[in-house]
């Protein structure tokens, strides 16, 4: 059946709610972003006990643990035993490699909080440009191979690119597969031009002018500490949990220890005992992979020996590479212990920030086996929580350690952290919200998802208006944590739902916001127990990539769900299946706040299940898109998941008559199928027989 997109239809629904207005989105209120306010009052430290086989010890009690800061002990305030089951580990063959094609169209937070959260940091501007395929090799792998089903994870670049916490493993893959280093060359060469260019006598670098390159060196180191300091903080809100950023990097090459010529030295330092406070605030391990090792000396060494006179290989002076010109060069302190002086510090940077973190640095030979490791220290460890020294000079560092009762183990955590220069730093959330609900701020603040509540979310584009796509938007949530008010014979309560569309760069593009006053028969409430909560808002989107972060806020029990769901939005272009989505007869009775059947996208409200009972009918939706009516196919082949084919049907594509989006409906009678687990797959398919576009959902029949 075909419908055009924005028809009604007829049905008999039992509306149960006192709905307000939905308001559209507005500028994010800066001013109602939560924020960290005041000094560290708990400090949370985890801890990994392994034995002499390297083993995890799991039987001790907080009795067991010593905590000391600064050499003074510490009563230990919050303790736990934190162990998730390790991903089972996934040949590099790619042979058992999970598909990178599963549905995202259902978003929950029922799993997230048993997910380890991993912050995965390529930084392009210290990475060699000929070592970019092997930082999106190693960062393919690890999304790939080394995660479970229920991990969060970001990508970013240091030099801005963001892509927020997903469990959508073909998102995060995209994004690596952007990566591209752009490490400046080393200070060495950069002085060795400079020294060729400025016509000075020998001796000492220190006698040479600054080049420009080791300015811009300065400005990239401090702009990389800020960014991860900034990741830091994004995640100081994320309690109770171990988060580790795993930084890929050749290392920060600025010797701040040295003030000469060096103008960003201070203000480096400084950065750097901001990186560790707000790491220790955060409680995040960072782990620097270092993907050059010695290979990076090698390379300069080749620049600077192999070029004979009349070849500059570097674009200096033919003098400086004459023969015998590395030897005087090193003699003037520019050769060989410079390069490695120039690696060394780049390294050094690399541990501090990574072993006084609790985190590692791995360099070179197996960075893949690094990874598994840090899958480990995520999935099985000790949080001790203790009440921090206050009065401190800022900037001081604060030694922290930890001690276990028992002879023959090895006990690894964060050496300590800084108080930051200026008293306490701020979260400050990319994340702004119309929301009027605080707790729904919070919520949405979150780089997480929230999990008070237990939420499912189904987006997907289908309908167009003008040059913006329709995107309906369902959210359910179970009703048996609500705290409903109970009098004169019926019970209330109140929700508001929130349900906004970001750009990567934080920028709020659409938002609606429904308040829902509950006011039912008291016999109603077994029934809104069996069906759950049930909530439906309309985006306008432009062709682009989004995240959703959708949040619910019940006030009788004062409890908060968010979700997080990844949405792209394609252009309209000939033989494109855009948007999916699936609803039942039996479903669509069910009372759907904010479904207006007069001005709805869809004919009945999608749902956010994917179990249906066999007595009833499942309706499948596909968008078309054919403004140019060209021919093609349309395919809906339906199998069980084990590849048993049970239903295919294949079709000349309808004509949409001028429209730019056409929404085909398939139903499905369920009493046809036994119980079980089905695949069903919508493609569009060219007259030669090639694949144009294809969309796949699975459904269980109980």
């Amino acid at each position: 059946m075909y419908h055009r997109l924005g028809c009604s239809f007829s049905a008999s629904l039992l509306v149960l709610f006192i709905l307000a207005p939905i308001v559209g989105g507005q500028e994010a209120d800066q001013d109602r972003i939560p924020r960290f306010r005041g000094g560290v009052r708990l400090l949370l430290v985890d801890v990994i006990v392994t034995d002499q086989d390297g083993r995890f010890v799991s039987d001790l009690n907080v009795e067991d643990f010593e905590l000391y800061e600064s050499g003074k002990p510490r009563d230990i305030t919050a303790f736990s035993l934190i162990e998730l089951p390790e991903p089972a580990r996934r040949s590099k063959s790619g042979a058992d490699v999970a598909p990178l094609s599963e549905d995202y169209a259902v978003a929950t937070n029922d799993a997230t909080a048993s997910g380890r959260l991993f912050v995965l940091v390529l930084d392009d501007l210290h990475v060699d440009a000929r070592r970019s395929g092997r930082v999106r090799e190693l960062a393919r792998g690890f999304l790939e191979r080394s995660l479970g089903p229920h991990d969060l994870v970001s990508v970013s670049f240091t030099s801005g690119l963001y892509r927020p916490f997903t469990m959508n493993r073909a998102a995060l893959v995209a994004t690596v597969n952007r990566f591209m280093g752009r490490m400046l060359r080393s200070s060495t060469l950069e002085r060795l031009d400079a020294q060729s260019q400025s016509g000075l006598p020998g001796g000492s670098i220190e006698n040479y002018v600054t080049p420009p390159a080791e300015r811009e060196r300065g400005r990239r180191n401090l702009d990389t500490l800020k960014f991860l300091g900034a990741q830091c903080a994004f995640l100081e809100t994320v309690r109770g949990r171990r988060k580790a950023l795993v930084w890929i990097s050749e290392g920060l090459d600025y010797d701040a220890e040295n003030f000469n010529g060096r103008p960003y030295s201070e203000s480096i330092r400084r950065e750097l005992a901001s990186v560790l406070d707000r790491a220790a605030r955060a409680n995040v391990a960072i782990y620097a992979l270092n993907p050059g090792g010695l290979s990076s000396v090698a390379d300069d060494l080749i620049q600077i020996a192999s070029g004979p006179a009349g070849v500059p290989t570097v674009g200096v002076n033919d003098s400086v590479y004459a023969p015998g010109a590395a030897f005087a060069a090193e003699d003037a302190m520019l050769g060989t212990a410079s390069l490695l002086s120039d690696r060394a510090t780049a390294l050094r940077n690399l541990r501090r920030l990574s072993e006084l973190t609790g985190g590692m640095t791995l360099t070179n030979n197996d960075l893949e086996a690094g990874l598994d490791r840090i899958v480990s220290d995520t999935s099985r460890y000790y949080l001790l929580g203790f009440s921090p020294e206050t009065e401190r000079e800022p900037g001081e560092f604060q030694r922290i350690e930890v001690r276990v009762k028992r002879d023959g183990v090895d006990v690894r955590t964060r050496h300590g952290y800084s108080t930051a220069p200026d008293a306490s730093p701020k979260t400050v959330s990319v994340w702004g919200s119309t929301a009027s609900a605080p707790e729904l701020q919070e919520a949405l603040a979150q780089p997480v998802p929230v999990t008070g509540l237990a939420l499912r979310v189904a987006a997907a584009p289908m309908g167009q208006d003008g040059e913006t796509a329709l995107v309906p938007v369902v959210v359910s949530s179970d009703v048996t944590a609500f705290h409903f008010d109970e009098r004169d014979g019926k019970i209330y309560d109140d929700v508001e739902v929130w349900i906004g569309a970001f750009r990567y760069d934080g920028e709020l593009a659409d938002s609606v916001t429904s308040r829902v006053a509950l006011a039912l028969p008291a016999g109603a409430r077994n029934q809104l127990t069996r069906d759950g909560f049930r909530a439906m808002g309309k985006l306008r989107l432009e062709p682009g990539s989004y995240q959703l972060r959708v949040a619910l806020y019940e006030s009788g029990a004062d409890r908060t769900g968010s979700v997080l769901v990844d949405l792209e939005v394609p252009a309209l272009k000939a033989g494109l299946l855009r948007g999916m989505a699936l609803s039942s007869v039996m479903e669509s009775r069910i009372p759907v706040a904010g479904y207006n059947r007069v001005d709805a996208v869809l004919p009945m409200p999608p749902v956010t299940t994917r179990t249906f009972d066999r007595a009833d009918e499942l309706i499948l939706y596909v968008e078309l898109i054919n403004p140019d009516e060209k021919d093609f196919n349309l395919v809906m082949d339906m199998r069980t998941v084990d590849g048993r084919p049970v239903m295919y049907v294949e079709d000349k594509a309808p004509s949409s008559d001028g429209e730019p989006v056409l929404l085909v409906s398939r139903r499905v009678a369920l009493s046809d199928l036994e119980s079980g687990e089905y695949q069903v797959t919508f493609r569009a398919i060219d007259l030669d027989g090639d694949e144009l576009a294809v969309r796949q959902t699975r459904f269980r029949v109980r």
